[in-house]
């Protein structure tokens, strides 16, 4: 399927656009059929009120994070695998990257390095945004690594990769060309099922490595069942991994 129709399905199918499309469909029904109109309009309201609760956000996201536990502290890798998704391309250069969300990954990818429980760091990403076809979030990644004193010589890019699924298929070569058996993979904690699941299907065996953790273990309070921006968020972000994991399973992809 093509990169930017995924994009596109992604985009519609998220809950504030479905909540919007539901809406519309309601008031266009609000003359014909007013019936019909109120419980489209209901259903909208509904579905923000609810993914909107945090009580309700944090039980989609648990699961995600819970599926692989952190690696015990003085295990050994030959790589540490990163995978992007974390920079904002328009605003990055070499000398400065920016980042719009998720800086755990190649902070963590370059800790392992420098703490020697990896010997290389390898970055996979090229550009997930298709209005930046050539940018390359791995040479924007690999130059803040260097920034945190990471060797030039043990970092690996692989600059190809859109989608989850590509960066198992183009990093998994990369990593039988050095002979890379046993690595860690580094990503979100949330993303780790589909992208574990992506590089098994790749023939390789990853050692799960979850960072950047969303979910919080606190006591409820009444303001996480009130519709807070956050929560929609973090809502949205759990719909999307969990339909991406059902489209993987449809494409063959796990």
């Amino acid at each position: 399927m093509p990169f930017e129709v995924i994009k596109l399905l992604t985009a519609v199918g998220m809950p504030l656009a479905v909540a919007c499309w539901l809406l519309v469909l309601g008031f266009l029904l609000s003359w014909r059929a007013p019936w019909t109109s109120r419980f489209f309009l209901l259903l909208a309201l509904g579905l923000l009120a609810a993914l909107g609760s945090g009580a309700v956000a944090q039980r989609l996201v648990v699961p995600l994070e819970r599926a692989f536990p952190v690696p015990a502290r003085d295990s050994r890798a030959e790589a540490a695998v990163v995978l992007a998704g974390t920079v904002d391309l328009a605003r990055s250069s070499l000398e400065r990257v920016e980042f719009h969300d998720r800086p755990e990954r190649i902070i963590e990818g370059a800790r392992l390095v420098l703490e020697g429980r990896a010997r290389w760091l390898v970055i996979s990403g090229g550009s997930g945004d298709p209005s930046l076809p050539g940018a390359s979030e791995a040479e924007l990644l690999g130059a803040f690594a260097r920034q945190m004193g990471v060797d030039p010589g043990v970092i690996l890019l692989q600059e190809e990769s859109r989608t989850t699924h590509e960066d198992a298929e183009l990093t998994a070569a990369l990593l039988r060309e050095r002979g890379i058996g046993r690595f860690f993979l580094v990503t979100s904690a949330f993303h780790l099922p589909r992208a574990v699941g992506c590089f098994r299907k790749a023939g390789l065996e990853p050692i799960p490595y979850p960072v950047d953790y969303r979910a919080t273990p606190l006591r409820r309070t009444p303001l996480d069942y009130v519709p807070q921006v956050w929560a929609l968020q973090l809502s949205t972000l759990a719909v999307h991994e969990y339909l991406g994991y059902a489209g993987y399973r449809l494409l063959g992809y796990l």
